[in-house]
């Protein structure tokens, strides 16, 4: 779609998956906002496809169990492009990774910035109190 219909067609296609259905309807100008700042930007459809690419080929995942530092798994209810069940599945191979499901989807950072921070800001608090 990108490399046929162009950046702003495939930024708005992009929006109904990054986003929380409920949040696109009850915040459509948010969501119209950054449709427009995204499709706004330079682009060079080489480098999104290369980028796509590179996200579809990246492949950590027998290098989890090493990962030895405190780590939060966050992931949106609501998250087409990355379910819930694949972030479970990251969180179970990493040693004494805390998993958290928030109400929200891709961008949860846009969608509910006041829970994903306090979210992060507990799991620091935590784990500073055991150092």
């Amino acid at each position: 779609m990108l490399a046929d219909s162009g950046l702003r067609a495939s930024t708005e296609a992009n929006a109904l998956f990054l986003f929380d259905p409920r949040f696109q309807r009850e915040h459509p100008e948010r969501v119209e906002a950054w449709v427009n700042a995204a499709a706004a930007v330079a682009f060079e459809p080489e480098i999104g496809l290369a980028r796509i690419d590179m996200i579809v080929g990246h492949d950590a995942f027998d290098d989890l169990p090493s990962i030895n530092t405190p780590t939060l798994v966050l992931v949106g209810a609501h998250d087409f492009c990355a379910p819930s069940y694949f972030s479970a599945e990251l969180a179970a191979r990493i040693p004494g990774a805390e998993f958290a499901i928030l109400d929200g989807g891709h961008f949860i950072f846009l969608e509910k910035p006041e829970l994903l921070h306090d979210t992060v800001e507990a799991f620091i608090a935590r784990h500073e109190q055991q150092r």
